[in-house]
């Protein structure tokens, strides 16, 4: 919950698995004048992919996709 006009931090990872360290990213996000009092706001986030130059451990996406097919 924030007042109107704050900013609000979205953190994201990966769809199917959140050990994919090089997918955890967030995205910052404000609604300039709103939501009003009766109003509410909806915030979806998505990414097409990791980030850019991950250098951090933990599954891989390969790893999890294979997972994922043999299940």
């Amino acid at each position: 919950m924030a007042c109107p006009g704050d900013k609000i931090d979205i953190p994201m990872n990966h769809i199917y698995d959140v050990y994919v360290r090089s997918h955890y990213d967030g995205m910052t996000v404000s609604v300039p004048g709103g939501p009003q009092s009766d109003e509410i706001a909806i915030i979806f986030c998505a990414s097409s992919g990791k980030r850019l130059n991950a250098r951090v451990g933990g599954l891989t996406h390969e790893e999890v996709m294979e997972r994922k097919v043999s299940s």
